[in-house]
């Protein structure tokens, strides 16, 4: 019976490509929560202190809105990646120029 026996060097590919592995996924972590750190508090800070509530229901509402048609449409048919990355871009761009006309608050 013969034993298969890896090289050296192939052993150490596998460990700096679980390094890179590892490390991608805590930058997409870091990243994610910077995201989320900062959406909420724009949010809140688009409306009048006496409406935070507002501002807080309608940021959450409007991600389950996006949610479910997101749902709705990729439940319905099969989208092409080509349509699928169009629709991704053409909502990002719709976002930013919400963001882009939103009056900025200034402290006081």
């Amino acid at each position: 019976m013969t034993s298969v026996r890896s090289s050296p060097s192939i052993l150490w590919i596998q460990v700096w490509g679980l390094g890179l592995v590892q490390g991608a996924i805590a930058l997409t972590w870091i990243i994610y929560n910077l995201y989320l750190n900062g959406t909420i508090p724009f949010a809140l800070a688009m409306v009048p202190a006496d409406k935070a509530g507002l501002g807080t229901g309608l940021y959450f509402s409007g991600g389950a809105l996006a949610l479910s048609v997101f749902g709705t449409l990729q439940g319905a048919t099969d989208l092409p990646p080509t349509l699928a990355t169009g629709l991704a871009a053409l909502a990002f761009l719709g976002a930013g120029v919400c963001v882009g006309s939103s009056r900025y608050w200034e402290p006081r």
